[in-house]
């Protein structure tokens, strides 16, 4: 049940966040019957990140368009102006649209290496919605491992926890 897979977790949780190998969370039949569409790729910059790409270009149909998807959100800056203090929020904002474009155009050059077919979509949003609107026309969604373990990943979640326990595809 709900209460009981948010304290103790849930084996699904358990995979995707340890496993030391690809995890493939096999959709409903419905959506396995969705037919193909493309490979979305969610990017960050990490080495995890780029793992999934790489597993993603040799481990799936050639003529297969893979999407790099990166995202920026808005943070919240609390300065002597008050929140979101003018100059102070730029320079984040501005900061994070560098480091996702960054993150897709690493990406990217991987795919290249692999003379693999792609695009990038990189834009401000949540990146659990991000990719989950990718999803909705994928054969194929990617992530790597992320970051938040302990506490963190209790109160604020993962994208990767997020998409096991609400895919659109696999």
């Amino acid at each position: 049940g709900a209460t009981r897979d948010t304290l103790l977790g849930s084996v699904s949780t358990r995979c995707a966040s340890l496993a030391p190998c690809p995890v493939a969370v096999v959709p409903t039949a419905a959506a396995a019957q969705r037919g193909s569409g493309p490979v979305v790729v969610g990017v960050d910059g990490s080495a995890n990140a780029l793992a999934a790409v790489r597993w993603a270009g040799a481990c799936t149909d050639p003529d297969t368009e893979i999407v790099l998807a990166a995202s920026w959100g808005v943070p919240i800056i609390i300065g002597q102006d008050g929140v979101g203090a003018g100059a102070e929020l730029s320079m984040v904002l501005d900061s994070d649209r560098d480091r996702a474009a960054m993150a897709v155009k690493l990406a990217g050059d991987l795919l290249d290496e692999q003379g693999r077919r792609h695009r990038d979509e990189v834009r401000q949003a949540e990146a659990r919605n991000l990719l989950s609107e990718l999803a909705h026309t994928a054969s194929m969604l990617v992530v790597g491992q992320r970051g938040r373990t302990g506490l963190a990943h209790m109160f604020l979640g993962s994208v990767t926890t997020s998409l096991v326990h609400h895919p659109e595809c696999v």
